[in-house]
């Protein structure tokens, strides 16, 4: 039904659902159903998209070129499924820190696409992916440290921006997930590994943004003592 009417979801009834489904209290079989649900109607919607540029193209036997009423269309239709996206962004980021792993991947795999398709501003993305660096999970963790060398390569100065947020959000991830917080997460091979590895390289490049980042972090780390000391 989300494929074939994927307006639906976007009206009040089935946007409190939506909601209820996504919510911390549901099980986790009922969000990855919702997750792939959403990440069906993105696939389906990008095929219909190649399907109709092709026809075209076959059509004419050359070189597609859109024309203004093509644009048009193409331009609802991403309309649609990023206003989709948007309103469930929230949520979608959410649930890619969720305190079961499952979740969290199928979460950040939607996010993945999402960014590839431009649906959303990566700068909403960015502190939340960077944090999954330092999951105890491989399975996520690797795909978060693709996504990192994605946002590096497609949005620097936005990774660049929000990579102390990223970082000490990661603790925040891992103080309520695992109980525990670390610099350096598990290897399937023994020993650790640093969980910022794929930030810090992005990072290095430029030895102004490696400082901004060090004194940035540092300032925070400095501010949060003080506060705990006012508290005490």
């Amino acid at each position: 039904i989300a494929c074939r009417k994927p307006n639906l979801l976007l009206q009040d009834e089935p946007q409190e659902v939506m909601e209820v489904a996504m919510a911390e209290g549901s099980s986790c079989t009922i969000k990855q159903q919702v997750l792939k649900s959403l990440s069906e109607v993105l696939v389906d919607e990008e095929r219909k998209n190649m399907l109709k540029s092709g026809s075209k193209a076959s059509r004419t036997g050359k070189k597609f070129t859109e024309t203004a009423d093509d644009s048009k269309v193409k331009t609802d239709e991403m309309g649609l499924t990023g206003g989709l996206m948007q309103r469930y962004l929230a949520q979608l980021l959410s649930l890619s820190h969720d305190n079961n792993a499952d979740v969290r991947l199928d979460a950040l795999n939607l996010i993945r696409v999402i960014l590839r398709q431009g649906l959303v501003h990566p700068m909403e993305c960015v502190a939340h992916v960077v944090a999954l660096t330092g999951d105890q999970e491989p399975r996520v963790r690797a795909q978060a440290e693709k996504m990192v060398a994605y946002l590096d390569e497609k949005h620097h100065s936005l990774l660049v921006l929000r990579s102390v947020e990223g970082v000490l959000k990661s603790y925040e991830f891992q103080r309520r997930v695992f109980e525990t917080e670390s610099a350096f997460v598990p290897q399937k091979s023994g020993g650790n590994v640093c969980a910022f590895r794929q930030l810090y390289s992005s990072l290095q490049s430029k030895k102004s943004e490696s400082k901004q980042f060090v004194t940035s972090l540092l300032n925070k780390i400095v501010d949060s003592i003080k506060d705990l000391s006012n508290h005490s």
